[in-house]
């Protein structure tokens, strides 16, 4: 995991990042489906758009490249990520591609069921509408973000 304050057009925007290696158990008609990791994301409601979303997949070793630059890892603490100031909230799903992912982003995770068609079929995973319920009620108010990617890549 990555985490981080940095400056844009004069505004403090929180960012982080991640990485990972993904094992894909899912199949869809007896063909490995798609995989996704859902993200739920401690922001003002309304304040991440696709913007907030950087594509790596041409520096897949950013984070451990990062973490040989500093070592040993020391912790600096700092705020949880917040972002800008709007307080709008709705149930939209922006669906947009971010390297080799289709991300979804939602301020309601409830919303994502019905959006999940629209994800390319080769990356689209299995999920059942009882599980945004809980992720609604369990991050109240928190923009979700649903990456989809083809099987097996990181």
């Amino acid at each position: 995991m990555y985490a981080a304050a940095v400056k844009v057009h004069g505004k403090t925007v929180h960012v982080n990042g991640y990485q990972n290696k993904v094992e894909n158990l899912a199949h869809v008609d007896g063909k490995p489906g798609g995989n996704a990791m859902i993200l739920p994301c401690p922001a003002v409601p309304g304040t991440m758009t696709q913007a907030n979303i950087m594509a790596t997949d041409g520096c897949p070793n950013i984070l451990k490249d990062m973490e040989r630059a500093v070592m040993p890892p020391v912790y600096r603490g700092g705020p949880v990520m917040t972002l800008g100031a709007s307080r709008s909230f709705n149930r939209e799903v922006v669906i947009f591609e971010s390297g080799i992912y289709t991300v979804l982003l939602a301020q309601d995770a409830r919303a994502i069921p019905d959006a999940l068609p629209r994800v390319p079929r080769e990356k689209r995973p299995s999920f059942n509408r009882p599980l945004f319920t809980a992720y609604a009620r369990w991050y109240r108010n928190y923009p979700i973000l649903v990456k989809n990617g083809p099987c097996g890549q990181e």
